[in-house]
């Protein structure tokens, strides 16, 4: 691992798989790192977990291997070829880069991690968001299901909604690398019917963008920080299990 620094955050540049998941479940300059896919659990609000797993995780080396389901499969499968769309479809506006074992620390929050599926350089200052040249931002993918009303929470909103779990994810970035927004490209699939039709999978595609001068995020990003400054504090250092939180 070689540690690189850069004014926001310091970059862990690491070569494999297996070294970038000891790195990420351990600690860096004495605090644990909690990356910003395991944000919204932290703060006991994903659909994917808890608190208390990221405690699990992180203080009991209780590590979940979901690397072998269908679904994981095909999002890891989906992602490079996920990023060369966008590459082609906003080459126009945006140099994207992609690292992807390198794991962002923030030094202003350090027990903030991050590991990017890629990164973004503004180009032209000619762009319909006003981004300035030379403006850094951060490409995040997502695949997911439509089945019984799964991915509805990307078509909220009149489909400028993020979904909240995801939204935590975007501003966690933000707060590891001071860039300036996050760009989501999300696939959602529904699988055929399996009752004789043939019917033909259906996907819907997409973009959102993070803004970080948009209202409010600021403040969320300053509110995810002391929370999850809090956890690290009140429960992962003093090895003190949090309560579970029962959903219903």
């Amino acid at each position: 691992m070689t540690v690189l620094e850069a004014d926001k955050y310091y970059r862990l540049h690491i070569d494999s798989r297996e070294e970038w998941q000891r790195v990420r479940n351990g600690k860096f300059k004495d605090h644990y790192l909690i990356g910003a896919s395991e944000s919204a659990k932290a703060v006991d609000h994903s659909p994917f977990g808890s608190s208390v797993d990221v405690y699990d995780e992180k203080v009991g080396g209780k590590i979940k291997d979901i690397a072998g389901l269908a679904s994981v499969r095909y999002g890891i499968e989906a992602e490079e070829p996920m990023r060369r769309l966008a590459m082609l479809d906003f080459g126009q506006w945006f140099q994207f880069s992609y690292a992807p074992y390198d794991i962002i620390v923030s030094k202003d929050t350090p027990c903030m991690s991050a590991t990017l599926d890629g990164e973004i350089v503004v180009k032209t200052d000619d762009n319909p968001w006003e981004f300035p040249k030379g403006m850094k931002g951060v490409f995040e993918n997502k695949t997911g299901g439509m089945d019984h009303g799964a991915g509805d929470e990307w078509f909220m909103d009149h489909g400028k909604t993020i979904p909240p779990h995801y939204y935590l994810q975007g501003i966690h970035q933000l707060a590891c690398t001071g860039y300036g927004f996050t760009l989501f490209q999300y696939r959602l699939k529904r699988e055929g019917y399996r009752d004789g039709e043939q019917e033909l999978p259906q996907i819907s595609t997409g973009y959102r963008l993070l803004d970080r001068r948009a209202e409010g995020v600021e403040e969320d990003i300053a509110w995810l920080r002391t929370q999850l400054m809090h956890f690290e504090s009140e429960y992962l250092i003093p090895r003190v299990r949090p309560a579970q939180v029962f959903r219903f």
